[in-house]
C-alpha cells in the first residue's frame, strides 16, 4: 500500500484552515502519541480500513476540525472526531488537541 499524503500534514492543515475560514469556523487539531509513547502507529485507511504504518514514523499529525468534522489530506471530507480517532491503530495512546 502506497503513501497517500502529498504535503506535510501541517502545512496541508494550515492551508486548509485558510480555505474553510471564508466560509466556517476552522480549527487546527494537533495528534501526538500520550507521554511515554514515541510514536502514533498505524492509520486505516479507506476504502477497506486496511493499517497503514507511515514511513518514516509518525511522531505527530495535524488535521482540522471544521462543521463537526475532521479532515486531513487522507479524510478531506471529513469524519466526526470519535469516527477519525477510530482510525488510529492505537487511539487510546494518542491525544488529540483542538486549537483556537
Amino acid at each position: 500500500m502506497s503513501d497517500p499524503r502529498t504535503v506535510d500534514c501541517e502545512v496541508w492543515a494550515r492551508r486548509e484552515i485558510k480555505r474553510l475560514s471564508r466560509t466556517s469556523k476552522a480549527q487546527l487539531v494537533e495528534v501526538r502519541p500520550r507521554p511515554g509513547y514515541a510514536v502514533l502507529g498505524g492509520i486505516r485507511l479507506p476504502p477497506n480500513d486496511e493499517i497503514f504504518w507511515p514511513s518514516p514514523r509518525w511522531f505527530y499529525h495535524f488535521a482540522v476540525l471544521s462543521g463537526g468534522l475532521v479532515r486531513d489530506e487522507i479524510y478531506p471530507n471529513g469524519l466526526p472526531m470519535s469516527a477519525y480517532r477510530a482510525k488510529f491503530e492505537y487511539e487510546d495512546a494518542i491525544v488529540f488537541t483542538v486549537h483556537d
